[in-house]
C-alpha cells in the first residue's frame, strides 16, 4: 500500500511567521471526500480553507487549510484500505515515514479516533531556512487511510497549537461510506484510485494510482487507459508519450506506469493528455471497477 508522503514538502507552504493560535475548535464543519467516502470534521479556530488546495499544497490533497495568525498550513489525502489494528497501522506507518525521515527525531504516539487506530508523527524539520514543526496523523476508517499533515511555526505557542490540532483530527467523522470502498473490490482485476490533476500549457496531467487484483500481470497506462474515458467535447482525448514542460516526477510517473505490475502490487502514475481547445474534459469511469463513479468534470479555462 502506497501512503502519500512522495513530494509533501514540494511547492506547498507560504511559511511561516509566529502569532496567537487558538484554542478551541470551530463550531462549523468542512467536509472531504475520498473514494466516494464522505467525511467532516472542524478546522481549529482561525483556519480557513484554502479552494485552491491541489495547487497550493499538494496535487493529491483532498482538503487544505491555512492559520491566518501563525501562517501554519494543513492538508488532507486519502488510501483506500482495509480496516487496520493498531500494529498494522505502526508497522506500515513506520515504514513510510522512516524512507523520509529520521524516526529517531520522532515522538510517535499511538491514539484514536472515534474507536478506530491512529497515530502521530511529531517531526522536527525546516522550511525555507525556519525551524518548523511537522505533525503526521494517520486515522483508519471502514474504507480508507486518511493522512493529515501540519506544518506549523516552532514558538512559544507550538504546545497550544499542537493541542488544538490533535482535538481537530480527533473529530474526523465518516457521514457517508462509500461503495468504491476496498472491501467491495476483491474480486476485480484491478483498483484505482484517482489522485489529482493539473493543466500545465495545453496539457492536461493526472495522478493515480492502481493496485493489480488479478492473476495476471498488467500495465498500469494500458488498465488506466481501458478503464478511464478522456472526452473534450465531441473528441476523445489520448494518453501522450511525455509532457510539455521538462517534469522529472511526471516522467518518472509515466515511466512507473509503463512497468509491469504483479498481482497485489500498487504503482502512482501519471497519464498526459494534449487538450484540443478551452472546454472542459470529462472523465468517464468504468462502471464496474468505480462501483458507478459519477462523470468527473475539470475546468480548463475561467
Amino acid at each position: 500500500m502506497k501512503l502519500w508522503l512522495n513530494g509533501a514538502l514540494t511547492g506547498m507552504l507560504i511559511l511561516l511567521l509566529s502569532g496567537c493560535q487558538g484554542n478551541e475548535l470551530a463550531k462549523e464543519t468542512e467536509a472531504f471526500t475520498i473514494n466516494g467516502s464522505e467525511y467532516e470534521f472542524q478546522l481549529p479556530a482561525g483556519w480557513e480553507p484554502e479552494e485552491d488546495y491541489q495547487t497550493t499544497f499538494n496535487e493529491a490533497a483532498v482538503f487544505g487549510a491555512e492559520d491566518r495568525n501563525s501562517r501554519a498550513v494543513m492538508f488532507i489525502r486519502g488510501e483506500e484500505s482495509e480496516p487496520f489494528s493498531v500494529e498494522q497501522l505502526a508497522a506500515e506507518t513506520e515504514e513510510q515515514v522512516s524512507k523520509h525521515y529520521l524516526l529517531e527525531t520522532a515522538e510517535i504516539e499511538e491514539f484514536e479516533v472515534a474507536g478506530r487506530p491512529a497515530i502521530h508523527y511529531l517531526i522536527p524539520s525546516v522550511y525555507e531556512k525556519k525551524r518548523v514543526w511537522l505533525d503526521i496523523y494517520y486515522v483508519v476508517t471502514d474504507s480508507n487511510l486518511v493522512s493529515f499533515q501540519y506544518y506549523r511555526p516552532k514558538d512559544n505557542s507550538a504546545n497550544k497549537q499542537q493541542a488544538v490540532i490533535r482535538q481537530s483530527v480527533e473529530s474526523l467523522e465518516l457521514t457517508y461510506l462509500g461503495t468504491a470502498s476496498a472491501k467491495d473490490k476483491t474480486e476485480e482485476e484491478a483498483a484505482v484510485q484517482f489522485t489529482g490533476y493539473k493543466i500545465e500549457e495545453d496539457q492536461l496531467i493526472i495522478r493515480y494510482v492502481l493496485t493489480n487484483k488479478g492473476t495476471e500481470v498488467i500495465i498500469p497506462s494500458e488498465k488506466w487507459e481501458s478503464l478511464v474515458t478522456l472526452e473534450q467535447g465531441d473528441r476523445m482525448l489520448l494518453q501522450e508519450e511525455k509532457a510539455v514542460r521538462d517534469n522529472p516526477d511526471i516522467a518518472f510517473l509515466q515511466q512507473t506506469g509503463n512497468q509491469p505490475l504483479s498481482n497485489n502490487q500498487s504503482a502512482e502514475s501519471a497519464a498526459v493528455y494534449q487538450l484540443i481547445g478551452k472546454e472542459a474534459v470529462m472523465l468517464t469511469f468504468d462502471s464496474a471497477v468505480f462501483n458507478g463513479k459519477e462523470p468527473l468534470i475539470i475546468p480548463v479555462s475561467e
